[in-house]
C-alpha cells in the first residue's frame, strides 16, 4: 500500500507537470539550468527538480539521516517552494512557527514539545557540538551573551532565510533551539508545508547532534567534543 507521504510525492510530481519553471526561478531565486529544470540548493545538498521528478545530485558530506519518510518529505517540500506563487523579497523580520499558526498551535503542543525534547536529549547542556554543526554547514554567527544565548543567521531557500537561536544548557536545564522564520514565510508556504519543513530541519540537526556523539567530532582547536 502506497504511503502518506509517497501520496504526497506523487501530487507535488504531478502539480509540476504544469509549472513555469522560467517564471519560477525568476521569482524564487533558483538557477534554470534547462528549459524544465532547476537546481535548489538545501544545507550541503543540491536537489534537481523537473517536471518529472525531483532528485538529489549532489551531497558534500554524508547526512546520517537513513528514513524513507524524511527523504519523501523534504523532496515534496522543496518541489511546494518551486511550486509557491510567491513574488517576494525577504522581509527580515522573524518569528518562531507556532506564530504562523494563526492560533492553532501554541509552543507547548505536543508535537513541538517533543522536538524540542529530543534536541535537548541530544544536546544536552552543551553548546560546542551544536557550533560545530554550524560551522560545518556556514551559519552566519549574529550574536552570543553571557546568559548563554546564541545567534546564527542562514539562508535556508533563496527567499527564506532564518534565524537560530541556541540557549546553552545548565546542571538545571538542557539545551533548547529555537527556529526563526522570515516573516514572509507564509507567502511561500502553507502552515503545513512549513511545518514538515521545520520538522525536516530538526531530524537532521539532532542525527547530526548523536552522530557526533558516537564518533567524535575534534573542534579547530583540536579538542574532542
Amino acid at each position: 500500500m502506497e504511503k502518506g507521504y509517497e501520496k504526497t510525492y506523487q501530487w507535488v510530481k504531478g502539480l509540476l507537470k504544469q509549472c513555469d519553471f522560467s517564471d519560477s526561478a525568476k521569482r524564487l531565486g533558483l538557477k534554470q539550468v534547462a528549459e524544465h529544470t532547476v537546481l535548489l540548493d538545501f544545507f550541503d545538498r543540491t536537489y534537481q527538480i523537473t517536471k518529472d521528478a525531483i532528485e538529489l545530485i549532489e551531497q558534500k558530506t554524508a547526512w546520517p539521516v537513513d528514513s524513507e519518510e524524511y527523504e519523501y518529505n523534504l523532496k515534496s517540500v522543496l518541489g511546494y517552494y518551486v511550486l509557491s506563487d510567491a513574488n517576494i523579497e525577504p522581509a527580515y523580520e522573524y518569528s518562531v512557527l507556532w506564530h504562523f499558526s494563526g492560533g492553532v498551535f501554541r509552543e507547548s503542543s505536543s508535537w513541538l514539545s517533543m522536538l524540542n525534547n529530543t534536541f535537548s536529549e541530544t544536546f544536552g547542556n552543551r553548546y560546542e557540538p551544536f557550533k560545530a554543526i554550524m560551522d560545518t554547514y556556514g551559519m552566519d554567527y549574529e550574536e552570543g551573551s553571557r546568559s548563554g544565548k546564541y545567534i546564527w543567521n542562514y539562508r535556508l531557500l533563496p527567499k527564506l532565510p532564518i534565524k537560530w537561536v541556541f540557549y546553552e544548557g545548565d546542571e538545571e536545564y538542557p539545551s533548547k533551539l529555537q527556529i526563526l522564520y522570515d516573516n514572509h514565510a507564509l507567502k511561500i508556504f502553507n502552515f503545513e508545508q512549513l511545518s514538515v519543513l521545520h520538522g525536516s530541519i530538526f531530524t537532521l540537526l539532532v542525527a547530526l547532534g548523536k552522530n557526533q556523539r558516537s564518533t567524535g567530532t575534534r573542534t579547530i582547536d583540536g579538542s574532542v567534543i
